[in-house]
């Protein structure tokens, strides 16, 4: 990164995820904002891990450690904290769109009500189920929530075999038509 700032005139941004006990403590953000400072950022986006991590024991720090790093980090450049996403989907299939949206992001049934407005609760409910039923889709339980992820994914401490590429594409063929 030090190489590319050297090259690069531009805005340089850098993206940072804050871990709850990996890199929110003190020391950890000082060191992180003394690295950063020989980059010569123009900003610094904070992000949390907030789709169900690969791990159980990863958790997004607290907001007094969040408010300490936008403090610690806000010393070297203009830091971004972390936002939800109100974005909405409006789509004519919403059983491919969540499948789709599942596929990139596991999302709790609630965040896809919000991402999926004008498609009511019970619908979404129904959708998810038929995902299940069918083998597209499977709830995973992460920090006492239950995410929806396409059926592919795989999690570090999960024993579900994953079905190879051409399976996927034969199951996405007959459910598409």
């Amino acid at each position: 990164m030090r190489a590319l700032r050297s090259e690069y005139s531009g805005k340089l941004w850098i993206e940072v995820m804050l871990v709850a006990g990996l890199n929110d403590g003190d020391e950890a953000l000082e060191a992180l904002a003394a690295l950063l400072t020989t980059m010569s950022p123009d900003g610094v986006q904070i992000t949390l891990p907030t789709r169900p991590p690969c791990e159980q024991w990863v958790h997004a720090p607290d907001a007094e450690r969040l408010m300490k790093a936008v403090a610690v980090l806000g010393e070297v450049a203009a830091v971004v904290p972390p936002a939800p996403d109100n974005a909405a989907i409006a789509s004519a299939d919403p059983a491919a769109a969540i499948l789709d949206v599942i596929t990139r992001h596991p999302m709790r049934e609630t965040e896809l009500g919000h991402l999926f407005a004008s498609t009511d609760a019970a619908t979404i409910h129904r959708i998810l189920t038929e995902l299940e039923v069918t083998g597209a889709a499977r709830r995973i339980e992460r920090h006492g929530y239950a995410y929806w992820t396409e059926t592919a994914t795989t999690f570090g401490d999960t024993d579900r075999t994953r079905p190879t590429p051409s399976q996927l594409r034969r199951h996405r063929n007959e459910t598409s038509g």
